[in-house]
């Protein structure tokens, strides 16, 4: 009889273990796609219930390309892990958090309105753009924020959150592309030339 029980205890943490596995990514250690997809389901169902809001952070690790061209996929993994270890230290115990795609993340906030999910974005924004990544430095990312509507369309909610990050991103080229210019007219500007009347002052 103690052989059948431990036998069975046995089978029962392997199939436990492999649970785990089935849900988990594999590099970062948080929840697959698979997994929250299932959570916005389940939590918007408990939203709907129970007439609480729901709110969600989508980030993008930005320029994430040049990274690994740069450094190698190798430090690009070194990234991407040191962004999910950020996001796990600093959420809250309530939320859900995931990698959604490539370097794409998001965080399910239960019980949380838009204007709360904004001040814990920008916690794990300012905690991202501080932390040194070996090999690599200092990084960026772009967030999207949602809250769910009062049609509860789950894939609204995700639209919007991806449209956020598209618009920042945008918004970052903008302005990166006009220091880049600034940068230049600057050089230019040093270098002037009375008796040349090429003078590049740039954008602002």
């Amino acid at each position: 009889e103690s052989t059948v029980k431990a036998r069975t205890q046995e089978l029962e943490e392997k199939n436990t273990e492999l649970e785990v596995l089935y849900v988990t990514d594999s590099l970062t250690n948080l929840y697959n796609r698979r997994k929250i997809d299932d959570a916005l389901i389940a939590e918007a169902a408990r939203a709907k219930r129970y007439h609480e809001p729901l709110s969600l952070i989508m980030l993008d690790i930005d320029h994430f390309k040049q990274i690994n061209d740069l450094y190698g996929h190798l430090n690009g993994d070194k990234a991407l892990v040191t962004i999910s270890d950020i996001l796990l230290k600093q959420s809250r115990s309530s939320d859900v958090c995931g990698r959604w795609g490539g370097e794409e993340f998001v965080i399910i906030c239960p019980s949380t309105s838009l204007e709360d999910v904004g001040v814990v974005a920008e916690k794990l924004r300012k905690a991202i753009e501080t932390t040194a990544i070996p090999e690599v430095g200092n990084i960026t990312a772009s967030f999207g924020l949602a809250q769910l509507g009062d049609d509860f369309d789950i894939e609204q909610f995700i639209l919007q959150g991806n449209h956020d990050i598209y618009v920042e991103k945008q918004f970052r080229f903008m302005i990166e592309s006009k220091e880049d210019q600034c940068l230049i007219g600057c050089i230019d500007l040093f270098d002037f030339d009375p008796h040349n009347s090429r003078v590049g002052i740039g954008i602002l």
